[in-house]
This record gives structure tokens, C-alpha cells and sequence, in this order.
């Protein structure tokens, strides 16, 4: 299983806009700001809700990360278990946000801090991430994530 060194920042905050971002069906729909929409979707990995994480993926997002480009019916099938099993494992931190925007299009740039333990292993890592959203009517949705991190330096 590979371990992913993403993880949401699972606050108070985070799980108002969850809650928020959910449709009439219980599904989330896109939220009102491209940040929203991200933290929505960690948060909803840290709480072990895999719909409500790719409600908030466009049908035609791209997941990429360890030199791999995944669909999102892929990373359904594939990672987002894991993914969900280690954000809801490992506790994070944001450490850093810029949000782009232009027009109907965002890109949102995120640096984090885990430390934690996950199936017996200390981590210890920071990691990157950049997400492309779309405006859609719903909201705004993710277009494209993309994930890299590594170890944390010995402080």
C-alpha cells in the first residue's frame, strides 16, 4: 500500500464547510470558494467519507502523484481507501495556502505538516499540493490534484 503524505487539516472550521458543501441528497455539491472546496474534500477523507470526497472531483479530474496519472474512477477503485485510512490516521496541518484565480478557473497551492503514526510507522513529512478547480453551476469542483511530498528534515 503506498502511503500518501496528504492529509487534511481536520478543524472545526473544515467540518462546518463539509456540512456545508452537502447537496439535497446528502451528496456535497461544489462549494462557494476554490479553499472550501479543498479543505472540503480532505475533510471528508479524514472522515472516512469517500462520496462526498469524489463529489467534490469533476467526472473528468485527474489525480497525480509518485509520477502516475490516475481518472477519478481509477482513484475510486484504487487509492481512495487508502487515502482515506491515512487521513484519518495521520494528523496534519496547513502550512502555507495561495489561491490563483481567473475567471472559472482557480489553482489552489497547499503546503502541510503530518507527524503521526500509520499501519506502524512514524511519519513524519511535509508535502505539496496543487488543485486546479472549475466553476461549475453546483460550485467550484476539482479539476485536478496533485500530491508530492517528503520526509521532514530533523529539527
Amino acid at each position: 500500500m503506498r502511503i500518501r503524505a496528504f492529509i487534511s487539516v481536520a478543524t472545526v472550521t473544515g467540518a462546518a464547510l463539509l456540512l456545508a458543501a452537502h447537496g439535497p441528497g446528502g451528496e456535497p455539491a461544489g462549494t462557494t470558494t476554490p479553499g472550501s472546496t479543498v479543505d472540503a474534500f480532505h475533510q471528508a477523507l479524514a472522515t472516512g467519507q469517500p462520496k462526498a470526497a469524489l463529489a467534490l472531483l469533476r467526472p473528468e479530474a485527474l489525480i497525480v502523484e509518485e509520477g502516475t496519472v490516475q481518472s477519478r474512477a481509477d482513484y475510486e477503485k484504487e487509492h481512495l481507501a487508502a487515502d482515506i485510512a491515512y487521513a484519518g490516521a495521520v494528523p496534519s496541518h496547513q502550512t502555507s495556502r495561495k489561491i490563483m484565480q481567473s475567471g472559472e478557473t482557480a489553482v489552489v497551492i497547499s503546503t502541510y505538516r503530518a507527524q503521526g503514526k500509520f499501519n506502524d510507522r512514524t511519519i513524519n513529512s511535509v508535502a505539496a499540493e496543487t488543485a486546479v478547480l472549475v466553476r461549475e453551476k453546483e460550485g467550484w469542483l476539482i479539476q485536478s490534484i496533485h500530491w508530492s511530498s517528503h520526509q521532514a528534515r530533523q529539527e
